[in-house]
């Protein structure tokens, strides 16, 4: 099985976030958020 990877589209923003706020405070920490909005948005303007 190959895993494939799309680039993020506009639509995905707050999927990508609700799955980032489901990881805090075990992955990530709350303070890394707008940095991690800010990548999604950057790479779904692409």
């Amino acid at each position: 099985m190959t895993d494939r990877a799309r680039p993020c589209a506009v639509g995905d923003r707050a999927a990508c976030l609700a799955l980032f706020d489901g990881k805090v405070p075990h992955v990530f920490t709350e303070a890394e958020r707008a940095e991690f909005a800010a990548f999604v948005d950057a790479d779904a303007a692409e």
